[in-house]
C-alpha cells in the first residue's frame, strides 16, 4: 500500500517535511540572535510559530486516527520507517528549540546587563511584559 492510499502514511509524509522546515527555521535564526538583529528575530519567530501551528494541526490529525488502524504487511515497512523519521526529526526540534530558548534567556540577561549599566529602570517595574519561558516543543506534547 502506498502513502497516498493509506491515510496514516499520507499523514505522517506531511508531516515530516514541515518538521524540517521547522528545525531548518530553528537553525537559520542562530544568526540573527548573535547578531542580536531584533527585526530578523521577530522575522524568524513569526515563521516558527507559522510552522508550529501546521506542525500540531498535523500532528493533531494523525492522533486522531482509529488507534486500531494496522498497516498492511506491505506496507507496515514504509511506515515504520515513516514514524523513525518523525522521531528523529522531532528529537532534532526539540534539541533546537532548547539551543533557541537558550538564545533568548542570554538576550534577556544582555538586555537587562545594559539597562543596569545604563540606570534604567527594571521594564516589569515600569509595566512592560515579564519574557516568557520557552520550554514547551511540539515534540514534548
Amino acid at each position: 500500500m502506498t502513502a497516498a492510499a493509506d491515510p496514516y502514511a499520507s499523514s505522517l509524509t506531511q508531516y515530516l517535511p514541515v518538521l524540517r522546515a521547522l528545525a531548518q527555521a530553528l537553525v537559520s535564526c542562530r544568526k540573527e540572535f548573535t547578531v542580536m538583529n531584533l527585526d530578523g528575530i521577530y522575522r524568524c519567530i513569526s515563521e516558527q510559530e507559522q510552522l508550529c501551528r501546521q506542525a500540531l494541526a498535523l500532528r493533531g490529525a494523525i492522533q486522531a486516527m482509529p488507534s486500531s488502524r494496522l498497516p498492511g504487511a506491505s506496507d507496515s515497512h514504509e511506515v515504520a520507517s515513516l514514524l523513525a523519521d518523525v522521531a528523529r526529526a522531532e528529537a532534532e526540534v526539540q534539541f533546537l528549540n532548547r539551543v533557541q530558548a537558550a538564545y533568548l534567556r542570554r538576550g534577556n540577561r544582555t538586555v537587562n546587563i545594559l539597562l543596569n549599566a545604563l540606570g534604567a529602570p527594571d521594564p516589569a517595574a515600569v509595566g512592560m511584559a515579564a519574557p516568557v519561558p520557552v520550554s514547551r516543543t511540539i515534540a514534548a506534547e
